[in-house]
């Protein structure tokens, strides 16, 4: 890859980063953003500062780190995972190969559970299978006067939640349980949110190189024989964790949303599927 570099003006590493994941297959808009992500990441500043300022230098070390951080990125890692970090709703969050890193359907997730709740008033909320926080930490933040309680079964995703909790300055209770068998959290819930692993395990072999090698397996696959096992066994536990005029919300695999339906219903809720951006039916809502 260093032959493809001319010099080491700003502008030069921008032209590198192009030709390196342009020769290596990545699409147009792709390579946009990852040339984003890592200018900014390297010489910390924002995009808008270093486009007015492509004829500066960059040293020696800049250029060695961009290199090994591309290097990574074309063997097919997360470039999340290579800078360390990803960006949730405008806030920063650490990520590592312990979580799964937020998608955009979760941000909307958030968003519709955060328009549900009534603002200034209080309650609790659980969200269950929380991976690096990202759900709670937002809702916290938007929500400072509730209670904000956080399951996962990893202990080194609790660690990371954990970071991110304190970097954003907010106070959210982690447990470690699993939704499978929850003996750990004890109490009653405003509203439960999840998004817990809904990618059926014969989807592998469609699914992208870096997700499949870098992304935890235990955050992303469900058998085949169970598909909605993770939203039963949570519904299961709501009947005795949510308080009567509590609700759930889940993020769910489209081809799945009737059947989490289903389970919601004859659990005694009402229920509302509602479609993501993509017009696909992502978040079903159950309301006692």
């Amino acid at each position: 890859m260093n032959g493809l570099l001319q010099g080491n003006r700003i502008a030069d590493l921008a032209n590198y980063i192009k030709q390196t994941l342009t020769n290596e297959g990545f699409e147009e808009r792709e390579t946009m953003q990852m040339s984003k992500w890592l200018l900014e990441d390297l010489l910390q500043k924002p995009y808008v500062e270093i486009l007015i300022n492509l004829q500066q230098h960059v040293s020696e070390s800049e250029i060695l780190r961009l290199h090994f951080k591309l290097k990574r990125i074309v063997a097919k890692e997360p470039i999340q995972y290579v800078l360390g970090y990803s960006w949730f709703m405008g806030k920063k969050f650490e990520v590592s190969p312990s979580v799964l890193i937020p998608r955009p359907e979760t941000e909307e997730l958030v968003s519709q559970v955060i328009q549900r709740i009534k603002y200034g008033n209080k309650g609790r909320l659980i969200d269950l299978g929380t991976g690096s926080g990202c759900i709670p930490i937002v809702v916290k933040d938007k929500l400072p006067n509730w209670q904000i309680s956080a399951v996962d079964i990893s202990d080194d995703a609790l660690i990371v939640a954990e970071r991110n909790a304190n970097v954003h300055q907010v106070e959210v209770d982690f447990h470690r349980d699993d939704i499978l068998n929850m003996a750990n959290v004890v109490g009653v819930f405003d509203v439960i949110v999840s998004n817990p692993p809904y990618v059926l395990m014969s989807d592998q072999a469609q699914m992208q190189k870096h997700v499949l090698e870098h992304e935890p397996h235990l955050a992303l696959f469900v058998p085949d024989t169970d598909p909605c096992l993770y939203y039963r066994k949570i519904v299961e536990w709501a009947l005795d964790h949510l308080c009567a005029d509590g609700w759930i919300a889940f993020e769910v695999h489209e081809k799945y949303a009737s059947s989490v339906a289903e389970i919601l219903s004859n659990g005694g809720f009402d229920v509302e599927i509602v479609k993501d951006l993509q017009d696909k039916d992502r978040f079903v809502f159950g309301t006692r």
